[in-house]
Parts: C-alpha cells; structure tokens; sequence
C-alpha cells in the first residue's frame, strides 16, 4: 500500500465527492463570513453582540461539521455503487484495503477538521470570558464527550449503510438518526437520570457508530463484482 497508489485514490475520491464537499463547506463557512462581515460594517463597539455571534456560529459550524461526518461517510461508498464502480475499484490493482483506506480517509478529514475548527472558534469565544477550564476538567465533564460520540454514531452508520444500498441520502438519513436510535433505547431500559443517559449515550453512540463502521469496511472488503 504505497503512498502514491493512496494519493492517486484519494484524488479520485475527492473528485467524486466534490460537489458535497464544496456545500458543506460554503454552509460551514456562510455563518463565520456573516459575523466577519457585520464586525466590519459595526465595529468592534458593539463586542456583546460579537461575541453572541461569534458563539452562534461557532455552535453552528460545529453542527454542520456534525453533518459533515454523515454525508461525507454514507457518500463516498454509496455514489460509486451508484455507478457500479465501487467494487469495480476493489478488483483493480490498488489493492481493496487501499481503496478502502482512501475512501475513509476522504470521509473523516473533512468533517474532522471543520469539528477542530469550529471548536477553536467556540474556545476564542469562551475564553474571552476569562472561563476557560482545564483540560483535566473538559477530560472528566462527560457532557463534553456527547459532540465526538455523536459524529462517530453519525459517520459510522452512514459509512455502514452507504456500502450496503446504494442511496447516499438513505445513508446519511440512517446516520444521523443512529443518535435517536440510542436516545431512544436508554428511554426503553428505563434510564431516567440525566447523568446515566449522558454516560449510556456517550458509550452506545461511540460503540455503536465503531461497530458500524467495521461492518461496513468488511462488507465492501467482502463484496463480490456482480454486487
């Protein structure tokens, strides 16, 4: 698994999957440029308003990058069954674990680096208070742990269902409604404390959204040409 068979393939998939990135991008984007735009045209007298905006979009790209990580995992394998070449790919020379490698890695990043981002603006915007906690502190707070949890559960039940069926927007509808699923079943065991379904949330979503994502990465290594 060279590195240049891996740069070729990721090449091919960024190029499949550029017009989806290109959206989300300008969605992830759009929030941060409005409150650029109104800080130019109102000055910085008006920080109260700034900063309510600045927290705004930093909650919202941080909501889009959420989005991000289910769109870009149930598209990257689903758009190519579309066009039968998904498994087509699997049977040239890159070998299959190479495909899959690129198509993951060209479903993470995106969505990875604008969660960092979107998380660098909401640290600017809190540490402007002079509230900042300590890393020990966002360790140990298990509310802190529901965004990562739910981009895993998202991804992962994308990722799984893009490489069973082949309709992106039924993968990443089934993606993002795995955080429901698991919302919905502490409700069934009876979990009534808001501290244990942060905790079962937590730990469902991130096994649930891991398992799917192995099972899928198994179904398309197992996947046979006529499929």
């Amino acid at each position: 698994m060279s590195g240049k068979v891996i740069a070729t393939l990721l090449w091919k998939d960024f190029r499949m999957s550029r017009v989806v990135f290109v959206g989300l991008l300008a969605m992830w984007a759009a929030p941060i440029a409005i409150v650029m735009v109104i800080a130019a045209y109102q000055g910085m007298e008006q920080i109260e308003c700034l900063r309510f905006l600045l927290r705004a979009a930093s909650m919202t790209t941080i909501a889009i990058s959420v989005l991000t990580f289910a769109v870009m995992g149930g598209n990257v394998i689903a758009s190519e069954r579309v066009h039968r070449s998904a498994v087509f790919m699997a049977y040239l020379p890159p070998s299959r674990p190479a495909v899959l490698t690129s198509k993951a890695i060209c479903a993470i990043v995106p969505g990875f680096a604008m969660l960092i981002a979107g998380m660098t603006l909401l640290y600017m915007d809190i540490r402007s208070t002079g509230q900042v906690p300590s890393l020990a502190e966002l360790l140990s707070n298990r509310e802190a742990w529901v965004l990562p949890a739910t981009c895993v559960g998202a991804f992962g039940g994308a990722w799984l269902v893009g490489a069973i069926i082949k309709s992106p927007s039924m993968a990443v509808v089934s993606g993002l409604g795995v955080p429901g699923i698991v919302l919905f079943a502490g409700n069934r065991l009876g979990i009534d404390s808001d501290a244990s379904m942060i905790r079962w949330y937590n730990i469902a979503t991130s096994i649930t959204g891991a398992a799917c994502f192995a099972l899928g990465a198994i179904i398309y290594l197992r996947a046979k040409p006529d499929v």
